[in-house]
């Protein structure tokens, strides 16, 4: 069954305003009569639920739109969680153990998890990201679980031997680890039909992998393995993703020059800076050096990304374009009685006058290899890169 969206959309602003009404209620009661500690917490809860709404008052309206529905979905959802979350936090010190850091993490997490999520939806509907976008989903809920395991552990253990404090460190090490060389990885999926040109994409990927292994024995052991190992291989994983997700942008003519420029820039910047992150001491000099080079690289290299965005932007082709043949009538003004009618391709005439029409539809073509060029907006051809002549 389909949802009605808007009737969706309506019931959940209704919620809302009324459990904006009954936290106001609660709120204003406390204040006038309940302890000061208590005080605090009901207001602090109101405010928070306010934030809640006032935020998932305008996700609320991505629900209505097919193409970004489940993006919606997963953005209210998080939103709202963390909100319920926060809002027990406030309240844990009510309850044995020590919840409320717990709590306070669960909700900061699951913030960024429900963007992850949210993006993720996103991207799934075009076929040639999906791979990458389930592979960013699956690290995103990767991360959130592995930083959980951190906190709630250590309030289970909480005056007991059996969970070591460093433990904890060492956990949530982790969690940013998988959540780092996660996304170098994902991000290597994405325009995965593509990879025949970019058989690259596979050394990235590997490479996140191998980071990734190489991290977690620097985390865990206490000789601190392979942290060399996980700084070559992640900016390896990085460099790659990054021209991944640049060739992955549809650009024609010079521009192509730009983004090739912008990677070989990034990619530099990210090799100087795994040597210096690799190389312990050294000259001060040289490192200093060094780190000139890495911040001019880096200013250019950020320029040309998002030029190429910017660029990949302006050469988009029109949105669910329909082809003219589709097309079976147009609303127009009869120029003989000035009444707005529906005419009708082909012969037709006004329902008002009877003045009579022969309609005839064509889209423009690129002069040079016949594109069809029906809502283009960039000054040339998406296929072959020839000038449009505009006029």
């Amino acid at each position: 069954m389909q949802l009605d969206a808007r009737r969706l959309r309506g019931l959940a602003i209704r919620v809302m305003l009324v459990c904006l009404g009954l936290g106001a209620a609660i709120a204003a009661m406390a204040v006038l009569v309940a302890p000061g500690s208590v005080m605090f917490r009901a207001c602090a809860t109101f405010f928070l639920g306010s934030g809640a709404a006032v935020v998932s008052f305008p996700l609320s309206f991505l629900i209505g739109r097919p193409r970004t529905r489940e993006a919606g979905f997963v953005s209210l959802a998080a939103v709202l969680a963390s909100a319920f979350v926060a809002i027990a936090a406030l309240w844990a010190e009510f309850f044995p153990f020590r919840l409320g850091f717990a709590l306070w993490a669960t909700a900061g997490w699951l913030l960024p998890l429900g963007c992850v999520l949210a993006f993720a939806a996103a991207m799934r509907r075009e076929e040639r990201h999906r791979v990458g976008a389930w592979a960013l989903a699956g690290v995103g809920v990767a991360s959130f679980v592995v930083l959980n395991a951190a906190a709630w552990l250590d309030v289970l253990a909480w005056r007991s031997s059996w969970w070591p404090s460093r433990s904890f460190w060492e956990l949530l090490a982790s969690g940013g680890l998988v959540a780092l060389f996660g996304v170098f990885a994902a991000v290597a999926l994405f325009d995965l039909p593509a990879w025949r040109a970019r058989p690259l994409r596979w050394v990235g990927v590997a490479a996140s992998v191998v980071g990734l292994a190489a991290g977690l024995v620097a985390v865990w052991s206490e000789e601190d393995l392979g942290r060399e190992v996980a700084i070559w291989a992640g900016g390896v994983g990085l460099a790659v993703g990054h021209g991944n997700l640049l060739f992955a942008v549809s650009i024609v003519g010079w521009a192509r020059w730009v983004r090739l420029v912008t990677v070989v820039l990034a990619s530099s910047a990210i090799g100087v800076s795994c040597l210096v992150l690799a190389a312990e001491g050294g000259d001060r000099w040289l490192g200093e050096m060094l780190g000139r080079l890495i911040a001019a690289l880096s200013i250019v290299a950020t320029a040309g990304t998002l030029g190429t965005a910017v660029l990949g932007w302006m050469n988009r082709p029109m949105k669910e374009r329909r082809s003219v043949e589709e097309l079976a009538e147009v609303r127009a003004t009869c120029p003989y009685c000035g009444a707005r009618a529906a005419i009708a391709v082909g012969e037709s005439s006004c329902p008002s006058c009877g003045l009579q029409f022969n309609l005839t539809l064509d889209y423009p073509a690129c002069a040079a290899c016949g594109y069809n060029l029906l809502g283009v907006r960039s000054e040339s051809c998406p296929e072959c890169g020839t000038l449009i002549p505009r006029g």
